[in-house]
């Protein structure tokens, strides 16, 4: 976890004076999601930005463990593209600081994920191409889904002026399924 918080920390310093609307961080056992929202907690205080977490649908222990309001574990075919947030446990060690500093917990579908790596490896408006995996994509994914789904953008409370903070740190974990999705390999994107 600390290691996250490393990067927790880069990002508060990197953001300077401007602060996100909305953090969107994907979960699996939940190390980097607690890292990030104790971080931004500690950076922003009252004032922190929404913070959303995402896991796949078919792995949603966050979600069911929010409804429950304790940790709860999901058995079964936990098979999902994002296979980085294929966990079936809430670590005990993130839950109360999740618990606490979540306000949204949410599960997105393994074709939003793939859609999501598409639109970072072909970027529009001069932005620029980001390498990133099922896993890594999530963020992205959540927010298509949300915007497909209008009663989902509205319940994340997104706003015309939302600025909204994507954490994603798995890139091309699997280099053939990476290519087969994307069209090209991260050398090409990149280049």
């Amino acid at each position: 976890m600390h290691g996250y918080g490393v990067m927790s920390r880069e990002i508060v310093r990197e953001l300077g004076n401007f602060q996100p609307t909305h953090v969107i961080v994907h979960t699996g056992v939940g190390a980097q999601a607690a890292s990030a929202c104790a971080s931004f907690w500690l950076a922003w205080g009252e004032l922190r930005p929404y913070f959303i977490m995402v896991e796949p649908e078919r792995a949603d222990c966050f979600f069911k463990s929010a409804l429950a309001g304790e940790p709860v574990a999901v058995y079964g075919d936990l098979d999902t593209g994002m296979a980085g947030l294929a966990c079936g446990e809430v670590s005990p060690a993130v839950w109360d600081i999740l618990r606490q500093g979540t306000d949204h917990f949410s599960t997105v579908s393994d074709l939003f994920a793939l859609d999501s790596m598409r639109v970072f490896a072909n970027p529009e408006h001069g932005d620029p191409a980001i390498v990133l995996g099922e896993t890594g994509a999530a963020g992205l994914a959540l927010l298509m889904a949300a915007r497909a789904y209008q009663p989902v953008w509205r319940n994340l409370g997104l706003r015309p002026d939302a600025s909204v903070l994507l954490l994603g740190s798995e890139g091309d974990t699997d280099l053939e399924i990476y290519r087969e999705v994307v069209g090209r390999n991260a050398d090409e994107i990149l280049s």
